[in-house]
Parts: structure tokens; C-alpha cells; sequence
């Protein structure tokens, strides 16, 4: 499905951001192990602390705090998205409504206002992580029914490369949703960890 695809690569970046938090938190854990914990638990990636794969993203070395935001742009997306559906109604299949009513409210301040003000203003509220986890979960129910396609990696564990060297074909085949549970369980854990950080 395309939510298959679309959250393949934020499941990843939600990793990474619970990795990049942790290892913040305590800069002497061994990276591997850390990042070995996180795909073996969350994940069902086989253990190999031995490969530092989780270098393949040169922000967690370049510019600590990074990755962060990849995981928190999935949760403003989806507050995003909720939103405007609420308001203007579905809008994925064209609605011309969607470009007056969405520069209107977000696009005319530019970088007038930081994320959080134009969100609360937004959305009248503080920003929630209710909205993804709930797309999450959506997912993980398509998954589960029956004749939903294909269904070999529910309960099995991938390899590294099926996820480093097809990073977007994998999420796409299904390699990453084997572990829906886990990885709604992820993306709940990263957001409790960034309220808590609040």
C-alpha cells in the first residue's frame, strides 16, 4: 500500500531518532550495540553488533540533534494531514479547496513564526503524536487482514541489507511491516521520550 511505503522510511528515521537520543543521553554506549538493540527489538533485524550500519547516516555524525526531526516531520505531517481532512475534507485526490485554505493558514508566515506557534495556532492545540501513531496502527491493521498481499515477513526476522541495500524497495515489500507491532511500539516510545524532553 502506499502507507506501506510512506512509513517504511519513517519507521527508520523514528530509529534513528531513538538512537540519536540515546546516545545523547549517554555518549559512552557502544553505537552498535545501541543501534543492535533498537533493529533487534523494534525492527526484527538479526543482531549484528559487529556492523556499524547505523553510520549510514552521516547526519548522527555531522550534526548531532539532527535526526530528530525527521521522526518529529512524521508527526507534524500527520497532525498536518488530519487537520486540513477535518476542516476541507479529503484532500489526496485533488481538492480546491486544500491550496487557498493551506496558504492561508501555514504557508503565508514563511519563517515568521517558529514550528510550534504555527502549529498550536494550526491546530488550536498543542501538537499531539495521537495523529501518527493512529496512521501507524491503520497500517498495522491492513497488515493483519486477511489477503492483504504479501504476508512472509510477519514474523520473521530480516537481514541487514534487506533494509540497507533497499531501504525504500523493503518498505514497500512488506521487510519492514513484519514488525507492525514493534514499530508502532517504537514510535510511541520516541514520542513519550520527546514530551518527556518538553
Amino acid at each position: 500500500t502506499s502507507m506501506r511505503a510512506q512509513f517504511g522510511g519513517v519507521i527508520l528515521d523514528v530509529a534513528w531518532s531513538l538512537y540519536e537520543l540515546r546516545m545523547l543521553r549517554d555518549p559512552t554506549l557502544d553505537p552498535n550495540a545501541v543501534w543492535t538493540d533498537i533493529t533487534s527489538h523494534y525492527l526484527h533485524i538479526k543482531p549484528h553488533p559487529e556492523v556499524p550500519w547505523w553510520a549510514m547516516r552521516v547526519q548522527l555524525g555531522e550534526e548531532p540533534g539532527y535526526m530528530v526531526h525527521y521522526g518529529l516531520g512524521a508527526v507534524l505531517t500527520a497532525e498536518i494531514r488530519k487537520r486540513t481532512v477535518e476542516v476541507i475534507g479529503p484532500f489526496d485526490a485533488g481538492n480546491p479547496k486544500w491550496y487557498d485554505w493551506t496558504s492561508e493558514r501555514l504557508l503565508v508566515f514563511g519563517s515568521e513564526r517558529d514550528t510550534r506557534r504555527l502549529m498550536q495556532d494550526f491546530l488550536g492545540r498543542p501538537l499531539d503524536s495521537a495523529a501518527v501513531l493512529a496512521e501507524l496502527r491503520r497500517e498495522r491493521s491492513e497488515i493483519r487482514r486477511p489477503g492483504a498481499g504479501r504476508r512472509e515477513g510477519l514474523d520473521r526476522r530480516v537481514e541487514i541489507d534487506q533494509v540497507v541495500g533497499r531501504r525504500h524497495a523493503s518498505a514497500r515489500d512488506g521487510a519492514l511491516f513484519g514488525a507492525a507491532d514493534h514499530a508502532v511500539g517504537l514510535a510511541e516510545r520516541a514520542c513519550d521520550l520527546e514530551t518527556a524532553g518538553r
